[in-house]
C-alpha cells in the first residue's frame, strides 16, 4: 500500500497543502480499505453529513468545533477519491455523487454563514453578499473544470490567457480558519467578490478562445 502512494506521489504534482491534507486523509483511507464493507460513495456521503453538522455547530455560535469540523469534512471528501482509486472502485456515478455533494456543502455552510451574520446585524448588505456569494460557489469550479477540459489549458502558450483556478486545498483551509476565528463576513467577502471575479474572467476567457478559432 505504501509503494502505491509513492506512486501517485510521483505521478501527480500536487500543492504542498494537498499534501499536509493528505497527512489526516491517509491514515482513514488505509483504515477503511482494511474495513471491507466501507465503500468509497460512503465516504463521499459520511463527508457531506459532517459539512452539515459542522453547519449546524456554526449556527449554534461553536466557532472553533464548527471550523475544525469543516476541515475533517474536506479531509474525508479526499478519502473517497483515494479509497476509489485504492479499491479500483472508481466510477462516473462516484465523481458525480461528489462533484454535487460538494457544491451542496458548500452552500448549506455559506448560508449558514449569512443566517449567523443576518442574525446579528441584518442589513440589505448582508443579503446582498450572501446572494452573490451563493452564486460565485455555483459557477467559480465549474468554470474552471470546463476551461480546462474545454480548452486543454495545459497546452496553451506562456502569453495566452490563463482562465482562474484555485486551489481547493487553500480554499477548504481558508473557510475552516476563518470560521474558527469568527470572521465570518471575511469570507463572505472572499466569497461574493473574488470567486465571482474568478467565473467571469474565466466566461472571458472562453470568449477570447472562441474568436480566435
Amino acid at each position: 500500500m505504501q509503494s502505491l502512494w509513492r506512486r501517485r506521489r510521483k505521478s501527480f504534482k500536487e500543492s504542498y497543502l494537498f499534501e499536509f491534507s493528505r497527512l489526516f486523509s491517509y491514515p482513514f483511507t488505509v483504515l477503511f480499505y482494511k474495513l471491507r464493507f466501507i465503500s468509497p460513495n460512503f465516504v463521499t456521503v459520511l463527508s457531506f453529513l459532517i459539512g452539515v453538522f459542522s453547519a449546524f455547530l456554526l449556527l449554534n455560535g461553536n466557532y472553533v468545533f464548527a471550523g475544525i469540523v469543516y476541515w475533517f469534512s474536506w479531509v474525508f471528501d479526499l478519502v473517497d477519491g483515494e479509497l476509489a482509486r485504492l479499491k479500483g472502485k472508481a466510477s462516473k456515478f462516484g465523481a458525480w455523487l461528489d462533484g454535487i455533494l460538494d457544491r451542496i456543502r458548500e452552500l448549506i455552510i455559506l448560508i449558514a454563514i449569512s443566517v449567523v451574520i443576518y442574525i446579528n446585524e441584518p442589513s440589505l448588505f448582508v443579503m446582498v453578499l450572501s446572494i452573490l456569494a451563493i452564486i460565485s460557489t455555483l459557477f467559480w469550479r465549474h468554470s474552471a473544470l470546463f476551461t480546462k477540459v474545454k480548452f486543454n489549458v495545459e497546452d496553451s502558450k506562456p502569453k495566452d490567457q490563463k482562465p482562474i483556478e484555485v486551489d481547493v486545498a487553500i480554499q477548504n483551509l481558508v473557510i475552516s480558519v476563518l470560521i474558527i476565528f469568527n470572521q465570518l463576513v471575511v469570507l463572505l467577502l472572499l466569497f461574493a467578490v473574488l470567486f465571482n471575479l474568478a467565473w467571469i474572467k474565466n466566461v472571458l476567457f472562453w470568449v477570447i478562445r472562441y474568436r480566435k478559432r
